[in-house]
C-alpha cells in the first residue's frame, strides 16, 4: 500500500468520529517528525442541526 494512502487509512483511528465524518483528509504533509492534515469541511448539516437555517462560510482569501 502507498504510503499517503496508508496515513489516510489510519487518520480514522487518530481523529475523534465527528471529524471523520464532517471532514475529508484532502492532504497530508510529512515534514520532519511532524505530520500535516489538511481538511476540507464537507457539505453534511449534522441531524441535530438540520432545523436551523444555516449557511456555509465564506473562504478567507
Amino acid at each position: 500500500m502507498e504510503k499517503d494512502n496508508l496515513l489516510q487509512s489510519l487518520t480514522k483511528y487518530v481523529l475523534p468520529t465527528e471529524i471523520v465524518e464532517y471532514f475529508e483528509l484532502v492532504e497530508i504533509k510529512e515534514t520532519g517528525d511532524t505530520l500535516d492534515l489538511y481538511l476540507e469541511e464537507s457539505n453534511i448539516v449534522p441531524a441535530e442541526y438540520e432545523t436551523f437555517n444555516l449557511s456555509p462560510n465564506e473562504a478567507v482569501s
